[in-house]
C-alpha cells in the first residue's frame, strides 16, 4: 500500500471552500504576473526587430561594394536575439499552462464542494468566477496584439537563413501560446456555464455583489 499517494488524497478531499479560493487567487496573480513578463518581452523584442529591419534595409544598399559578410552578421545578430526570446517563450507557455491547468481544476472543484450549498460560499464563487470573466477579456485583447506581432514578425523572413530559423520559432512558441489561451477561454465558458447552474445568472456588468 503506498501511504503517499492515500495522504494526497485525503488531503484533497478535506480542502475546503477557502483552500479552493486562496489557490485561485494565488494561481490568478501568478498567470497574470506570467503574461505580462511575457509580453513585456514580445513588445521589447518587435522594438529590436522594428530597428534591425531599419539597420538592414540601410546596409542593403550597400550590396554593391561587396558588404554582403557585414549585412549578414547584422541580420545573425537579430536573429540570435529572437532565438534567445523564442527558448524565454518557450518557458513561458509551459508555465503559464501549467498554472492554468491548477486553476481550471480548482474552480472545478470549488463548484463540487459539498459548502458551497452555504449562501455566503456561493457569493465567493460570484467574484471568483467575476474574476475570470474580466481575465477572459484580458486575453481576447492579448490574442489580438500577438497575433498583430506574428505578421510584424514574418515580413523579416527570409533575409538570412538564421534569422528564418529563428523567427520560425518564435512564431511556433507564439502559436502554441494563442493555443493555450484559446483553449483556456473555451474552459472559462464552460467554468461559468456550470457555475450559473449552482448560483444562477451572474450579473458581469457589476463587478460588486450585493450581499
Amino acid at each position: 500500500m503506498n501511504l503517499d499517494i492515500e495522504n494526497v488524497a485525503s488531503s484533497e478531499e478535506d480542502r475546503g471552500f477557502l483552500d479552493f479560493i486562496a489557490d485561485i487567487n494565488d494561481d490568478t496573480n501568478k498567470l497574470t504576473k506570467e503574461i505580462n513578463h511575457m509580453q513585456d518581452g514580445l513588445n521589447e523584442m518587435a522594438q529590436q526587430i522594428e530597428y534591425g529591419t531599419i539597420e538592414i534595409n540601410k546596409i542593403s544598399k550597400l550590396l554593391a561594394l561587396g558588404n554582403t559578410s557585414f549585412i549578414r552578421n547584422v541580420t545573425r545578430k537579430v536573429g540570435k536575439g529572437i532565438q534567445e526570446f523564442s527558448n524565454k517563450m518557450k518557458v513561458h507557455n509551459s508555465e503559464i499552462a501549467n498554472i492554468w491547468e491548477r486553476m481550471e481544476n480548482n474552480f472545478l472543484n470549488l463548484i463540487d464542494n459539498n459548502y458551497m450549498a452555504n449562501e455566503p460560499n456561493k457569493l465567493g464563487l460570484i467574484e471568483s468566477v467575476k474574476g475570470l470573466y474580466n481575465m477572459k477579456k484580458e486575453i481576447i485583447i492579448s490574442n489580438k496584439k500577438l497575433e498583430e506581432m506574428i505578421a510584424i514578425f514574418s515580413s523579416i523572413k527570409g533575409v538570412e537563413r538564421k534569422l528564418t530559423q529563428s523567427v520560425n520559432s518564435l512564431e511556433e512558441q507564439m502559436k502554441i501560446y494563442l493555443s493555450i489561451m484559446n483553449a483556456a477561454n473555451s474552459s472559462i465558458d464552460r467554468i461559468i456555464n456550470k457555475s450559473e447552474l449552482l448560483v444562477g445568472k451572474i450579473n458581469f456588468n457589476n463587478n460588486i455583489t450585493k450581499q
